[in-house]
């Protein structure tokens, strides 16, 4: 039986990574999965790397993907969504992860109340 509930989850997740926009994004990485301290990819700042990032994003958000992540799983499709609230202090990380590569965009740090 399908789960309804994921499947809309999912597209809502699509949905906002094709509407992401570049100039609300403060940093990126891009990496080989399995970390993400950087030795597995790199972290950026750069406005060109951001667009870059941010634009590969959105052209996986779509696109199934068929491998096998660093356990072995087999995936068909990126793992997507946003986390609120890090513990670095960020607003968001908004992500895609592929068997082959993790894209991760953080916004702005949150503002002291």
């Amino acid at each position: 039986m399908r789960d309804m509930n994921a499947e809309l989850d999912q597209a809502h997740d699509v949905a906002t990574i094709v509407h992401l926009d570049p100039s609300t994004i403060v940093k990126v990485y891009s990496g080989r999965p399995g970390c993400g301290c950087g030795c597995r990819g790199s972290y950026s700042t750069s406005p060109v790397s951001i667009k870059r990032i941010v634009a590969n994003m959105k052209k996986r958000a779509h696109a199934p993907v068929l491998g096998r992540d660093i356990e072995g799983r087999t995936w068909t499709a990126p793992r997507i969504g946003v986390i609120n609230d890090d513990a670095m202090g960020h607003d968001k990380i908004y992500f895609v992860e592929d068997a082959g590569r993790y894209y991760w965009a953080y916004t702005s740090p949150k503002r002291a109340r």
